[in-house]
């Protein structure tokens, strides 16, 4: 595996790989509303990828061989970690947590001193296994839809 930037073009591609992880996924979403799926499935376009790439570092990761078989897709905005995505069949394959290195020593080069996120309780135990506590569980308000959420921040 091998870490990139993102590029103009990516954006089927990264849409599709995260529509995949969560309609692969759905069930493992414990104590999540399901409409919240619903919601990440119709956001992720690739309209709103292209959108998120304007105002966000994008980086992804593809197989060593083939420079657009995108595995994993991480995006960090300024202090926080706001997405991170692996392809289905390759989860469980430390890709997770390579990206999440990758931006936190980035984050770190930039002067950053604590990296936060949000994340679903499902994915709070590959957080805690990368160095992030848990902060504080609140609710938020998702696109009209409550979403039970893990704050959790790691000193970089």
């Amino acid at each position: 595996m091998k870490i990139r930037k993102y590029r103009a073009g990516d954006e089927e591609r990264i849409s599709h790989l995260i529509r995949d992880a969560l309609e692969n996924h759905r069930y493992d979403f414990k104590g999540q509303d399901p409409r919240l799926i619903e919601c990440d499935i119709k956001r992720y376009s690739s309209d709103y990828v292209k959108e998120l790439a304007a105002k966000t570092d994008i980086f992804l990761a593809v197989t060593e061989h083939d420079d657009e078989d995108i595995v994993g897709f991480v995006c960090l905005d300024n202090d926080e970690l706001c997405s991170c995505y692996t392809r289905s069949d390759v989860q469980k394959m430390n890709i997770g947590t390579m990206l999440v290195e990758y931006v936190e020593n980035l984050a770190r080069k930039r002067g950053v001193k604590k990296l936060k996120l949000y994340s679903n309780f499902y994915s709070e135990r590959f957080y805690k296994s990368c160095g992030f506590k848990l902060v504080d569980r609140i609710t938020i308000d998702y696109y009209g839809v409550p979403w039970n959420a893990s704050h959790m921040e790691k000193e970089l």
